[in-house]
């Protein structure tokens, strides 16, 4: 705002006579002459005026003052104009600005986007490889279930098989066990026959070895009594 006020200063001297600079200073620097409206500028005192010039030169003065007030407003008008325009250009500095910062802020947002893009594929491949790694391990558990039943399955008949064996083996083992208690117990009725039997022979046995004894007893008895008559408890010895 100064240097334009100085330039309009300037132009305003420029335009005005030697003759009247001295005077017509104060005013310029007050920048009354510039600013003031046409009526007040028809009614500068006549002491601003050299006393030696004529009408004519007065009006070429005024004329050249409107020349020179046209000229400020034309500049005044241009300021105004570039005051608007830097206005604007400001605006749209600011504007621009922000434009920069959401971009930037657009950018960051698309390099975080990116990265969790990358991280989310690299995730989703990590899944898919533990997807493969869980199928892998569920067909083995499969296979080994499989198995596992048939196994037990083998196990379970063979079980059932040696079971019945041994239901089998116990029958057969309870028959015979049977049929020896029933053979002992025959054997044993027969046995019993048998003492009874053996008792009456071995008494009837007993009772002729008793009277052959006594017989032989009495033959020896008589022999040593015959024999030796002069001892008669000899045969006792």
């Amino acid at each position: 705002m100064d240097y334009e006020a100085r330039e309009r200063r300037r132009s305003a001297r420029k335009n005005i006579p030697s003759s009247l600079s001295s005077s017509i200073t104060s005013v310029l620097e007050g920048q009354w002459f510039e600013n003031a409206p046409q009526h007040q500028m028809r009614s500068v005192p006549s002491m601003s005026q050299s006393w030696h010039e004529t009408g004519e030169h007065r009006a070429d003065f005024g004329s050249q003052r409107a020349v020179s007030h046209a000229h400020v407003n034309r500049r005044e008008s241009r300021a105004v104009s570039l005051r608007e325009r830097v206005g604007q250009l400001m605006r749209e500095n600011r504007s621009l600005q922000d434009q920069l910062a959401l971009s930037n802020a657009a950018l960051a947002s698309a390099r975080k986007s990116r990265i969790d893009n990358e991280r989310l594929n690299r995730l989703e491949q990590e899944k898919d490889t533990l997807r493969a790694k869980v199928e892998l391990l569920l067909a083995k558990i499969d296979q080994d279930t499989t198995s596992a039943c048939t196994a037990l399955a083998d196990a379970n008949a063979r079980l059932e098989l040696s079971r019945n064996e041994n239901m089998m083996y116990e029958k057969k083992i309870r028959d015979m066990e049977e049929e020896r208690r029933e053979m002992y117990l025959v054997m044993f009725k027969k046995g019993q026959e048998a003492a009874a039997m053996d008792l009456k022979e071995v008494a009837q046995v007993d009772q002729m070895t008793q009277d052959r004894v006594v017989l032989r007893f009495l033959h020896d008895a008589f022999y040593y009594y015959l024999m030796n008559k002069g001892d008669a408890k000899e045969h006792l010895q």
